[in-house]
């Protein structure tokens, strides 16, 4: 549990299987999928060298935002 109703990590069929049941898609639900791993410390070093920016944000504007217009509203946020 992230915050109330958001969630990371679990098992990706019962997910499914929830949603398939209970969720309207097109509008309960943002599902976003992919890998990533580094080397002990390995993403420190980067944040320290500034390859990634570090950003809060309300759950209002990561779920309501259009995914076009989500990376540049935290963008601007924090520059």
């Amino acid at each position: 549990l992230i915050a109330d109703g958001v969630y990371m990590g679990g098992n990706f069929q019962q997910a499914l299987s929830y949603i398939n049941q209970h969720l309207h898609p097109e509008k309960d639900i943002k599902l976003l999928l992919g890998y990533c791993g580094w080397d002990a410390e390995q993403l420190e070093a980067e944040i320290k060298e500034g390859s990634w920016l570090n950003a809060s944000a309300p759950l209002a504007v990561i779920f309501e935002e259009s995914a076009e217009m989500l990376w540049e509203k935290l963008y601007q946020q924090i520059m």
